[in-house]
């Protein structure tokens, strides 16, 4: 977006520099012009069509975090009362529309893992669990912090992303150096893993797709 407001303008004065700017203010500072098509840079109001033909949609495009912190500017609690926050973008709180699309997303998939069928409606169409998250990201992020004990798993940066119109995935893995006995936090790592694990199995291992992927990858570990 700031590249083509660049390439159209740089004639009129406008500089990289600039560029950068309206980068920063259209990535973290002003998400309102995903919805309103306008954003005002130097006093000076661009529409976003007179640019670039098609606009970006607010389904993807997000960095998410759970973390106990609960200390990012856009953040909210899903209905079952998990705080999630935006990593990036920053301010996205800003943009109703993309707030709400995350919230009703993630509203959608916690219901569907605590249903019986594991099934819920979204967007006024029956979807499952699978059909909102990808399986295999989910059952790696699991295994990894599985096999090296991360105590912060589940608690402090663990992340989730989110591409236009794809599923939401995990990671990147973050923040795992208190793991395999690190003795910096040796206290930590007794009895705390094995509790974030069990409660992790017994909230989101419950359905089929997961428990059966779960165990092939475990034979992929094994038979490497």
């Amino acid at each position: 977006m700031a590249k083509a407001v660049y390439k159209a303008e740089k004639d009129n004065g406008l500089t990289k520099d600039d560029q950068d700017k309206i980068e920063t203010l259209l990535a973290e500072e002003d998400m309102g012009w995903m919805t309103s098509g306008k954003f005002t840079y130097n006093n000076k109001e661009y529409t976003i069509a007179d640019y670039i033909s098609d606009m970006p949609k607010c389904t993807g495009g997000f960095l998410v975090e759970l973390d106990s912190y609960y200390d990012e500017f856009s953040k909210f609690k899903t209905d079952k009362g998990q705080p999630l926050q935006f990593k990036r973008p920053e301010f996205i709180a800003a943009n109703k529309t993309a707030m709400n699309y995350v919230k009703a997303y993630v509203n959608a998939f916690e219901s569907a893992l605590d249903a019986s069928d594991f099934n819920t409606v979204y967007n006024n169409k029956t979807v499952s669990y699978s059909q909102l998250f990808d399986m295999d990201s989910l059952v790696q992020y699991w295994m990894v912090n599985e096999l090296f004990m991360n105590v912060d798993a589940m608690k402090k940066s663990t992340y989730m992303y989110k591409d236009i119109d794809g599923l939401f995935q995990m990671g990147p893995i973050w923040d795992i150096k208190v793991c395999l006995q690190n003795p910096r936090m040796p206290m930590q790592i007794s009895g705390t893993h094995g509790k974030i694990i069990r409660n992790l199995i017994r909230r989101y291992w419950r359905p089929p797709a997961l428990i059966t992927q779960s165990r092939y990858l475990v034979w992929a570990l094994m038979a490497a």
